[in-house]
């Protein structure tokens, strides 16, 4: 018991930590010192045979986060659905961890690993990505999740990194949260997984282009 004492202690005080760091970087920075990524625009709606189209966020989700960029689209091929999720953000607040999210809207965690997924095409820096993989269950519902955290010059599957590397940058570049999830049955969930891992590979270099652009 005391083992898993000092373990919560520990993460409790680098959450603090990057709270604290967060809300300083926030009172320093101007507004309109970075310009957040439009990707209604610059994410493609068609790829690799699948099609997307926006949804409109969930207002208190997104007054929440506070993030300075966010998109929600539903992509479709064949039947087949997987829900995308981007965020950008200057401030540690958006950039949230869906393994604390899904709970607190009654979402069991069945499944939580880390994982590493392999680009389709080139990756503006060295690969693979890096991510992590829920599995979650409501009642007789099931629902697969890959998320990773993007930052200038690569990715993580630890939120306590990202914001990390997000506050120790001032704030210049943001940070990035991808959320991809499916519902699945018994039967389906090896389809699903490989559907949405393929999603990630194929979205990831749009969703990071204004970072490598100039």
């Amino acid at each position: 018991m005391q083992r898993y004492t000092v373990r919560y202690l520990v993460a409790c005080t680098l959450l603090a930590v990057v709270g604290l760091a967060g809300h300083a970087l926030t009172r320093r920075q101007p507004q309109g010192h970075v310009k957040p990524p439009d990707w209604a625009h610059t994410l493609p709606r068609h790829v690799g045979g699948w099609t997307g189209q926006d949804i409109a966020p969930d207002k208190e989700v997104a007054d929440y986060l506070a993030a300075d960029a966010l998109l929600v689209r539903r992509y479709t091929r064949e039947g087949r659905v997987v829900d995308v999720t981007a965020v950008f953000g200057t401030r540690w607040r958006a950039l949230h961890s869906p393994a604390g999210c899904y709970p607190s809207q009654g979402w069991q965690i069945q499944e939580r690993s880390e994982i590493e997924i392999a680009p389709l095409g080139p990756l503006p820096h060295p690969g693979p990505l890096h991510a992590e993989k829920l599995v979650v269950k409501q009642a007789d519902r099931h629902l697969l999740v890959l998320y990773l955290y993007a930052h200038p010059g690569g990715t993580t599957a630890s939120w306590v990194q990202q914001c990390l590397k997000v506050t120790s940058s001032r704030g210049a570049s943001g940070g990035i949260v991808l959320i991809v999830n499916a519902e699945f049955t018994p039967q389906t969930e090896s389809k699903v997984e490989a559907d949405a891992r393929q999603l990630v590979s194929l979205i990831y270099p749009y969703l990071v282009k204004h970072w490598y652009e100039h």
